[in-house]
């Protein structure tokens, strides 16, 4: 419920009548103030009761109309929606309910559609796949570490070959060394008197020396870094496939 000035100084204000009790007129502090000098002070009283409202003129200098007829003052007046209440130059409206709001317009809710055989969610898409670069530098790679092990295959026969050579020479050596008899002990008979004693050399009149230690230990030191070199770059190429 409310009063809604329609002429005067405040024409246009609402007054919403919420509480139990309502004093208008001039003076400030009162719950509805109105800034007309032909209103009294203390000009009316508005009293809510049970949902319905009294309005009293509290002995104002010009009086309350209510539709036109004067009120006695003290002496309560029930309001009913659309009096028009005058208060000197100021003229106000009761309403009960304010009025409604414009809608914009009714748009009904949409109806929710259920799909029994929902669409099955795409694969997710695969970031790891080996670009086509990778792929041909892996079929590069396999026919060369295939190589790298049939040639270590053959360094490896080579080396055992050379060091059963070495041994057969080594014994070859230990049996030409002077001062060893190989053949075996034979019962020599005591040679004639005065003969002279004969003397037995090898083909050329002297026994060869053995190869010297040194040139031996160099063959084997050759073997053996053929042998490493092979296995760490079959090492390095293997590793180098797998990250790659």
């Amino acid at each position: 419920m409310q009063l809604v000035v329609q002429t005067g100084p405040d024409a246009g204000k609402v007054f919403n009548l919420d509480r139990p009790l309502l004093i208008a007129g001039r003076q400030v502090g009162n719950e509805m103030v109105l800034n007309d000098t032909q209103v009294s002070r203390r000009h009316i009283q508005l009293e809510l009761r049970n949902g319905q409202v009294f309005i009293s003129d509290l002995g104002s200098a010009n009086g309350t109309n209510v539709n036109g007829q004067s009120l006695l003052p003290n002496q309560p007046r029930l309001l009913m929606p659309g009096d028009l209440v005058q208060l000197g130059n100021t003229a106000l409206v009761f309403n009960v309910a304010p009025a409604p709001a414009p809608t914009l317009g009714y748009s009904p809710n949409q109806p929710t559609y259920y799909n029994p055989n929902p669409p099955f969610p795409n694969p997710p898409a695969n970031f790891n796949r080996p670009t086509p670069s990778k792929v041909r530098q892996k079929n590069f790679i396999i026919p060369i570490l295939i190589g790298l092990l049939l040639i270590g295959g053959v360094l490896f026969g080579l080396t055992t070959l050379q060091k059963n050579n070495n041994a057969g020479n080594a014994n070859t050596d230990t049996k030409n060394q002077p001062g060893v008899v190989n053949n075996p002990i034979q019962t020599i008979p005591p040679p004639p008197p005065f003969a002279t004693p004969t003397v037995v050399r090898g083909l050329n009149g002297t026994n060869s020396p053995p190869p010297p230690p040194a040139q031996r230990g160099e063959r084997n030191s050759t073997h053996s870094a053929l042998i490493t070199f092979q296995a760490e770059t079959t090492t390095n190429l293997a590793l180098r496939w797998s990250s790659g």
